[in-house]
């Protein structure tokens, strides 16, 4: 989605932090729905990168949207600094960790996991390139 089609949005979409945007991906632009399989896929996504202003977009049609927004909120408030020793420490205890694993029996261990996932992402936003997505792998 390009910084046009986002200002389209503007009544649609809330600013949590610097960082952190939100909408219903079900109410994008039209052109998106032409194309029934990128919309389906589209809309089942809980964060996106939008690459022209540094944002992450959460999708408020997913269950758990607020507890994301929260996440991220959290951590981009966070120094650069202190951001990066948080990723250093989590990344040793949960180096293999990714979407596709992130869920445990025990739910304290669940959210450590989704807070070292969403690490990355919030890197990227601060304009890390270098840094490895642990949810667009």
């Amino acid at each position: 989605m390009n910084l046009l089609q986002v200002k389209n949005f503007r009544k649609n979409y809330h600013v949590h932090s610097p960082h952190v945007h939100s909408f219903n991906f079900k109410n994008i632009p039209s052109e998106f729905k032409k194309d029934g399989n990128t919309y389906n896929e589209f809309i089942e996504l809980p964060v996106i990168r939008c690459e022209e202003n540094r944002v992450l977009w959460v999708n408020e049609s997913m269950d758990g949207w607020k507890d994301i927004v929260s996440i991220l909120q959290s951590l981009d408030s966070l120094s650069k600094v202190a951001l990066y020793d948080l990723f250093s420490y989590y990344d040793k205890r949960f180096k293999n960790v990714n979407v596709k694993n992130i869920k445990t029996f025990n739910d304290e261990e669940t959210m450590r996991r989704m807070i070292f996932c969403f690490i990355p992402e919030v890197m990227w936003a601060y304009g890390d390139d270098k840094v490895k997505s642990k949810i667009f792998l």
